[in-house]
C-alpha cells in the first residue's frame, strides 16, 4: 500500500485580469476586451501580437497604469481596478519592476543613482544601506559595478539596458513588466539581454511579463499570450500547460 501525497499548491497568479474591457475614446477609438489573464508566480510569459492590437494597453492594465472602464484586475493580491489611481501607483511601485525599451535613464543622474531612482520618487520605498548594499551587488552580478559613477551619455547602449536591469530588480518586485526592452537592439544582443533578464529574475524569483514583437525569442517564455486574433488568447512553451 502506498502512502498518497498531497500534490503541492498551484502557484497563485501575480497578476490576473477577468472580463476586462478597456477603451480609447476618440476619432480612432480602440477598445480592447480580454475574458482572462492569468500569470503565475515565478512565471516568464511574453505578449505578442501586431502593431495597435493592446499588447502594451493590457501591460499598462495589469500593472495600474491604466485603469479599465469594466472588469477586475489584481496584482500580488490586491484588486487594483477599483483603486484610485494615487493608490495604483503605490500598489504598482510595491510589486513591480519596470524595463523600457527607451531605458529611461536621467542622464543627469550616475548609474548607481539610476538604479536607486524608484527610492527617490516614493516614500512607498526606503532608500537604506540595505538597499544600497543590493544595488552594488545587482551591479556586480550585471557586470557594471565598475561603471556605477558613470552617466549615461558615459555608458553604451548595452551598459544602459544593464542599468534599466538593475533598477528593474533592485526593490526585490514580484513582477517585472517590460516593454518592448529589446526592440532596438540587434538580433544577438536581443537574445542575450533577455536571457540575461531572465536569469536574473530567476535568482530573485521574480514573474516576468514582456511585450515583444520577436518570435524568435518565444522559446525562452513558458507563457505566451497572443493578441493577434479576435479572442485573444494563451498558449504555453516549453511544455508547460497553458
Amino acid at each position: 500500500m502506498t502512502d498518497a501525497r498531497p500534490s503541492s499548491p498551484a502557484p497563485l497568479p501575480v497578476a490576473q485580469a477577468h472580463d476586462l474591457r478597456f477603451v480609447y475614446p476618440g476619432p480612432d477609438a480602440f477598445a480592447l476586451d480580454h475574458d482572462l489573464v492569468e500569470i503565475n508566480a515565478g512565471q516568464h510569459a511574453a505578449c505578442i501580437g501586431p502593431s495597435g492590437c493592446g499588447k502594451t494597453t493590457l501591460l499598462r492594465l495589469l500593472i495600474g497604469v491604466l485603469a479599465p472602464a469594466s472588469g477586475r484586475v489584481v496584482l500580488d493580491g490586491r484588486e487594483i481596478s477599483s483603486m484610485r489611481e494615487p493608490d495604483r501607483r503605490r500598489a504598482r511601485i510595491a510589486s513591480v519592476g519596470m524595463v523600457f525599451q527607451s531605458f529611461a535613464l536621467l542622464d543627469y543622474l550616475s548609474a548607481l543613482d539610476n538604479i536607486l531612482l524608484p527610492y527617490r520618487v516614493s516614500a512607498v520605498l526606503r532608500l537604506d544601506d540595505e538597499a544600497r548594499d543590493r544595488a552594488r551587488r545587482l551591479a556586480a552580478d550585471l557586470g557594471i559595478d565598475h561603471l556605477l559613477a558613470r552617466r549615461p551619455r558615459r555608458l553604451s547602449q548595452g551598459e544602459c539596458q544593464r542599468v534599466a536591469i538593475a533598477r528593474a530588480l533592485v526593490t526585490q518586485p514580484r513582477l517585472i513588466a517590460c516593454d518592448e526592452p529589446t526592440g532596438n537592439l540587434d538580433p544577438d544582443r536581443s537574445r542575450s539581454t533577455l536571457d540575461l533578464l531572465l536569469r536574473e529574475a530567476e535568482r530573485t524569483q521574480a514573474t516576468v511579463l514582456m511585450v515583444t514583437h520577436d518570435h524568435t525569442l518565444l522559446d525562452r517564455f513558458d507563457q505566451v499570450i497572443d493578441m493577434g486574433g479576435p479572442h485573444p488568447s494563451k498558449r504555453a512553451t516549453n511544455g508547460s500547460a497553458a
